[in-house]
């Protein structure tokens, strides 16, 4: 059986972040104390492992409380117990829960294989694909469809959709990091590129949509779109946002006369929004003409 971890890093001002997740075979692979790796010149310090209700709370079966400390830091300098507990109710506190399905899978021991469901379709897929690569080829892959992806790859390669070149990238990186005797189904680790962040973030934003309904048609269509991408992509960014924070979408999709892009409604406060995306184009940006700003102006509104 596989178990889904949770990580989240407690901040010095004690609010917890994500940090990640991934998949394991045993419940008890971090206790209190144990290190997960230097990044930054930082260490990753497990500071409390919590397993039942409060980790389903967060979308996990097993939840790693992590701090961030320098090298050589004492370990009994780390918060109280009282702290690590506040930082946990935070964790679990949202007054935007709803009900929303989550993903459930089951393992096919026989077949060996996973089988996940997502709103009303199943997907079996291999026993020991991570969370990342589910991510890839389901709702991205998913999504764009072959037929598409082998259009692009007929045109030069500085006409390709992004998506195209960022897929590139990903592959390219997983075989640059491959160890020379890595055994089938073992984990393994590449630093993340701008590309891959930019296909991961993607690929969790469709994953979280896909989750509670389908994906209109148009919407699909401009994102496959290479003039359109853009302004398809910020809107499936500001719509799993909404779906992050506990809301329900409903799309609108008639063609006939202006109209928001989709309802959010919150089913604890009885509140409907009708939300409207505008994507500002940014030159040098996801198929736009120009050069990119200087990073100092990048900030700036």
């Amino acid at each position: 059986m596989w178990i889904k971890y949770g990580y989240f890093v407690r901040l010095s001002n004690g609010v917890p972040v994500p940090a990640g997740s991934d998949f394991g075979t045993m419940e008890d692979s971090y206790k209190p104390g144990d290190s997960k790796g230097i990044k930054n010149g930082k260490e990753g310090i497990v500071i409390a492992v919590v397993k039942g209700h409060t980790a389903k709370e967060t979308g996990c079966d097993v939840l790693v409380l992590l701090e961030e400390r320098d090298l050589g830091q004492n370990l009994a300098s780390g918060p109280s117990p009282e702290a690590i507990e506040s930082t946990l109710r935070a964790l679990t506190f949202n007054p935007l829960r709803t009900s929303n399905p989550r993903a459930i899978q089951t393992p096919w021991k026989e077949q060996n294989t996973r089988a996940i469901a997502l709103w009303n379709r199943v997907y079996l897929r291999p026993i020991t694909e991570t969370f990342h690569e589910f991510l890839v080829e389901v709702p991205l892959k998913g999504t764009f469809g072959e037929k598409w992806y082998k259009q692009e790859i007929l045109k030069p390669e500085n006409e390709r959709h992004a998506v195209v070149q960022w897929l590139r990238s990903f592959r390219e990186e997983g075989l640059k990091h491959r160890p020379q005797k890595q055994m089938p189904g073992r984990v393994y680790g590449a630093p993340a590129t701008g590309a891959t962040t930019e296909l991961i973030a993607l690929s969790h934003d469709l994953y979280t949509l896909l989750r509670v309904n389908h994906l209109p048609d148009q919407l699909v269509a401009r994102l496959r779109n290479y003039n359109e991408f853009q302004g398809a992509r910020y809107e499936v960014a500001i719509a799993a946002a909404f779906v992050k924070c506990g809301f329900e979408l409903e799309w609108i999709e008639s063609r006939r006369e202006p109209h928001p892009e989709f309802i959010a409604r919150n089913k604890n406060t009885g509140e409907n929004l009708a939300v409207e995306t505008k994507s500002r184009r940014r030159p040098g940006s996801l198929h736009q003409p120009g050069d990119l700003p200087p990073e100092r102006a990048c900030g700036r509104i």
